[in-house]
């Protein structure tokens, strides 16, 4: 199975990411994304739908300063969502 997964766009409300840690930040959720789509796959309702007009997911809590881990956890909070369980 082909998977197109495409975001457009993720609100950050209040966090302390700053423009020059945005790239790193859609890095790594993109990345952790494709690996826990990779490793479990899709949701089966996603399957037969297809699309989801707006996820709306759980808080997240940035700690420290790192975009990377707070991109994983975006992720992995989404993935919630989507992935199959």
């Amino acid at each position: 199975m082909k998977l197109n997964l495409h975001i457009e766009r993720i609100v950050l409300d209040g966090t302390g990411v700053s423009p020059e840690q945005i790239p790193s930040l859609q890095a790594s959720v993109q990345n952790e994304l494709i690996r826990l789509l990779g490793s479990g796959g899709l949701a089966p309702e996603l399957c037969d739908r297809g699309e989801i007009a707006k996820l709306t997911t759980g808080n997240i809590r940035e700690v420290g300063n790192d975009a990377k881990d707070f991109g994983r956890q975006i992720a992995r909070s989404v993935h919630g969502g989507i992935g199959n369980a």
